[in-house]
């Protein structure tokens, strides 16, 4: 019984310790007809669901690492008067990322319905084949980062962090049950 109990608990660690957000940004890249020879124009689509009741904004972060310049990004979409939008442009000389940044401008103390909603934003991509995840971070009003994450594509399956955990915990609960009704392990 020992030894399951701390294989459990070890496996519970483990668990809890991922880095796994309640909020998820999905996004799709739509290639778009090129309007500048040599620049391959792209466009994100973003849906977001699971923000905190404290969350005013989140980032989407286009990173030099990646080779995004100053002017990459364009035309950004809010869903719909809820929402402002703010592109902020990748500066190799600072050096700072370009950022997508939507802000919850609604006077309301509850967040704005977000299904069916769609923020976007139009780029120039640097690389070769179709733009992957990006990070991103939910902010509070005093721009303190509640999550932080990466941007999965429609369809992805999101993985559930609690199911291991209540694994665990339903492993050792039903120990604890043998054990107090007298039955001994194998």
């Amino acid at each position: 019984m020992k030894s399951l109990l701390k294989a459990s608990l070890g496996l519970l660690l483990i668990c809890s310790g991922s880095n796994a957000s309640a909020t998820v940004i999905r996004y799709q890249a739509i290639d778009l007809a090129d309007s500048v020879v040599g620049q391959d124009l792209w466009q994100y689509r973003y849906d977001v669901s699971g923000l905190p009741g404290s969350a005013v904004g989140f980032d989407v972060f286009f990173n030099l690492s990646e080779g995004y310049q100053a002017g990459d990004l364009s035309d950004p979409l809010a869903p719909n008067g809820d929402w402002t939008v703010v592109l902020l442009q990748p500066d190799p000389v600072l050096p700072d990322d370009g950022r997508f940044y939507a802000e919850i401008v609604a006077v309301s103390p509850v967040l704005p319905n977000l299904p069916d909603t769609y923020f976007s934003v139009n780029f120039v991509w640097p690389g070769t084949g179709a733009p992957g995840g990006q990070s991103f971070a939910i902010y509070d009003a005093n721009f303190d980062i509640l999550e932080a994450g990466r941007t999965r594509p429609f369809g992805e399956a999101i993985p559930e962090p609690a199911v291991p955990a209540l694994l665990v915990a339903g492993l050792f609960g039903w120990q604890r049950f043998r054990a107090r009704c007298g039955r001994s392990t194998p």
